[in-house]
């Protein structure tokens, strides 16, 4: 059963030592099953290491025992946290700490996972049973959503692009253009690389660090030419697609701060990547129409 919004399946939950940790843990995933997420519950002695670039999300509910029988057992499950926590570094791992922010101050393990994880939530004690643990990581998931789509607003407003109705007009002329650069009558355009089966105005929004090669039998002023051609075919690209765009939204314009020649081809490929992000918040992360053509994959020419 896949998950869904903010908890894409499958989550590892891994608890240390201490009968409140195993609860914590215990309790984020039944939440966690219950609604729909695959879910795994293991300490922290039995992480499997090769196993977590598998998982989408994490909960780490840290060590809660503090008797002295139990130091040298937390100080090592100090350094597996840290290890699983930078090996989980690509997924929304959050970590669950019974006390306060002071306790984890003078740990260094501890210090060194913070970079790796999302959020570290620090619980108080007598709340701990009763934790709405997902309600705490739905809140963290939901101020980072909300801080990331006003930056994708933002940017889209600066080139004149306001409203969801303009990202998928602005959104589909592009994908008229990188259709239409497939027709032969656009010699220079349609196949400007060598090794590639692919357009202009696909490299550039798509592969930006494509560049002709330079091949044994070239010298340097040869290749530089060739480069030099392939850069000027992207601005009138740039150029031709911006026309096209401006027939659907007239207000799409580049920044006046940016205005020029130089960065043309980047801006341009930087506000195409946020309003294809944005395309998929406003269709709830479906993709739809702001999905890439699996033919567009950069894939060398036999």
């Amino acid at each position: 059963m896949a998950g869904s919004g903010v908890f894409p399946t499958p989550w590892l939950v891994v608890y240390g030592y201490g009968d409140l940790s195993y609860r914590l843990a215990q309790r984020a995933a039944d939440q966690l099953r219950a609604r729909g997420v695959a879910t795994w519950l293991t300490t922290v002695q039995e992480v499997d290491p090769a196993s977590l670039p598998r998982f989408r999300g994490a909960v780490l509910v840290l060590p809660t025992c503090a008797s002295a029988a139990s130091g040298r057992r937390t100080g090592s499950a100090r350094a597996r946290f840290a290890g699983i926590a930078a090996g989980l570094r690509s997924c929304a791992t959050h970590v669950l700490h019974v006390g306060t922010p002071a306790d984890l101050d003078p740990v260094p393990e501890y210090r060194a996972l913070r970079p790796s994880v999302r959020a570290v939530h620090h619980v108080p004690r007598r709340t701990a049973p009763r934790l709405d643990v997902l309600g705490l990581l739905t809140g963290v998931a939901d101020r980072a959503r909300d801080e990331r789509s006003a930056a994708l607003w933002a940017h889209a407003r600066e080139w004149g692009v306001a409203t969801p109705e303009e990202v998928r007009a602005v959104l589909a002329a592009v994908a008229e253009r990188r259709a239409s650069y497939e027709e032969r009558r656009f010699h220079q355009a349609r196949r400007p690389h060598p090794d590639y089966d692919l357009n202009r105005l696909v490299l550039l929004l798509d592969h930006p660090d494509v560049v002709p090669p330079r091949r044994p039998w070239m010298s340097a002023g040869e290749h530089g030419r060739l480069v030099d051609g392939f850069t000027e075919c992207g601005a009138r690209v740039v150029r031709d697609t911006v026309r096209r765009v401006r027939e659907v939204c007239p207000t799409f314009a580049r920044p006046t701060d940016r205005d020029g020649k130089k960065g043309a081809q980047s801006d341009l490929r930087d506000v195409y990547r946020t309003l294809v992000e944005l395309a998929k918040s406003l269709d709830g992360d479906s993709g739809g129409a702001a999905t890439a053509d699996p033919a567009d994959r950069l894939s060398p020419r036999r």
